[in-house]
């Protein structure tokens, strides 16, 4: 009991990689709104399977009146699905430990992965999927530098946004950064140069030996 308490005073996640939980992740062969939940398992090191719909031995409109809402992704857990990617990565990043320390801790990351997806990606989106003019784009952009300036002064750890450690909040940003962002928003020079922080952040992620691994190696897919 005493060494039990030793441990978890150092914050090591005891067994957490070596749940014996079963995980499937039912999504489309594409990172989307999957991949936030395959870097949590990554960075967690936790087996899952990785399912993806196709059109001949997986088809999604046989899946779908399965599903809770008729959407995808679902997390099946031991033979149960479960619904709504942010609620399935916050569900994640709660048994995993990548929520902060705290309940107020908690509460900022939420915050955090709520500016990432709501405020930044959907009018990130736009530039890709409506047809805007030039004074319509420049709006979208000049929001966007906004909140990349404050989410840069929400960074108080050394390569994350909390002091105490990495949390989903860091991932999240990493998967917007990089799987959607440099590929949605025209530019010449890298954007985050005067975010040195936010560079950090995404160091921090990237550099993971389990994330890098699964960059590498993860299928070419068109989204």
């Amino acid at each position: 009991m005493l060494i039990l308490l030793v441990i978890c005073s150092l914050g090591i996640n005891v067994g957490l990689s070596k749940d014996p939980v079963s995980y499937r992740l039912h999504y489309f062969n594409g990172r989307g709104k999957g991949e936030l939940i395959r870097y949590i398992f990554k960075w967690n090191n936790q087996k899952f399977d990785d399912v993806r719909f196709d059109t001949e031995t997986n088809p999604w409109p046989i899946f779908k009146p399965k599903t809770p809402f008729g959407q995808a992704p679902v997390l099946e857990i031991d033979g149960e699905l479960y619904a709504q990617s942010l609620s399935i990565a916050r569900f994640l990043a709660t048994r995993f430990r990548l929520n902060g320390k705290t309940d107020l801790e908690a509460l900022t990351t939420d915050s955090i992965v709520d500016c990432i997806y709501l405020d930044m990606f959907v009018p990130l989106r736009k530039l890709k999927t409506e047809t805007l003019d030039e004074n319509e784009k420049e709006e979208i952009k000049e929001k966007l530098v906004i909140f990349f300036d404050k989410l840069e002064l929400q960074v108080k750890g050394e390569g994350h946004f909390l002091a105490s450690g990495v949390t989903w909040a860091d991932i999240a940003f990493y998967n917007f950064y990089v799987d959607m962002f440099l590929k949605m928003y025209e530019t010449k020079e890298p954007f985050l140069a005067n975010y040195p922080a936010l560079q950090s952040v995404v160091k921090t992620i990237g550099e993971n030996p389990y994330i890098k691994q699964w960059v590498e190696e993860r299928p070419e897919t068109v989204f």
